[in-house]
């Protein structure tokens, strides 16, 4: 069950990153990828906010995705598929789209043209029924700093529905894997932005979710903390997640 895990891997460029011509046609090309045949899936009624996927093994499925703000195209005609047990990742410079394209997969934005799903789901129709199955830590940590580091997981806990032995055992593994436990009880506002990190890392994976976005985790990071939070803490949560993790990254170098 804990073994399969995807990972989407969103970055930024190096600050005055300048592409060339060539590299500006190229991204007008849309990244197209052939997925093993002969996978058995179930038939769904089309009632049902499980879709048929058109790839079977892919857990992340983008079909000429657009996005736009008024006369501003934020994202324009992507496509792309991520396979269930493996790592994914965005790179592109600030402004090109990336946070929006996670936002539009985790059913926060609708898209403007297109088709997505996720864990099996048709995000497009079913915005609302992808969310139990996915995690999403956004560039702003989305925890409460008048609680403490329990209560977060505790608040995180019931809005995915766990029950309460489930939530017991959940936040004790947690609170072992990000090292947290000895400040179970000091306040969110208290800690320092790397155990900030954990803990809205911790909050985002504590339902075991089929797929965890990650959008920039290691922003405002120093280079070594970011190392053991990529290679440590990221891939033994890997082991525990079922299906995937998408990670969008951060600054320079992550």
């Amino acid at each position: 069950m804990f073994g399969r895990c995807v990972c989407f891997l969103v970055s930024t460029q190096d600050e005055g990153y300048t592409p060339s011509p060539e590299q500006k046609a190229a991204e007008k090309i849309p990244v197209t990828e052939e997925c093993a045949s002969g996978v058995q899936h179930p038939v769904r009624l089309r009632s049902s906010p499980i879709k048929q996927p058109d790839c079977p093994s892919e857990i992340v499925t983008v079909r000429d995705l657009t996005k736009r703000f008024d006369h501003f195209t934020a994202v324009d005609n992507i496509h792309f598929g991520v396979e269930s047990g493996t790592i994914f990742g965005f790179l592109g410079p600030n402004g090109s789209g990336k946070t929006t394209t996670i936002r539009m997969l985790c059913g926060l934005l609708a898209p403007t043209a297109g088709s997505m799903q996720v864990a099996g789901y048709d995000v497009v129709a079913w915005p609302h029924a992808v969310k139990p199955h996915i995690g999403y830590m956004s560039q702003k940590f989305s925890l409460y700093d008048d609680l403490s580091v329990e209560e977060n997981l505790d608040f995180f806990a019931g809005v995915y529905g766990l029950s309460r032995a489930e939530r017991r055992l959940q936040k004790q593994w947690v609170l072992e894997i990000t090292g947290l436990g000895a400040q179970r009880r000091t306040l969110t506002r208290s800690l320092a932005g790397g155990w900030k990190q954990r803990l809205a890392l911790g909050c985002a994976v504590l339902h075991t979710p089929q797929v965890l976005f990650l959008d920039e985790p290691t922003s405002g990071v120093d280079p070594l903390s970011r190392r053991r939070f990529i290679l440590r803490r990221s891939c033994s949560w890997m082991n525990r997640l079922p299906e995937s993790i998408l990670f969008p990254g951060g600054a320079s170098g992550s």
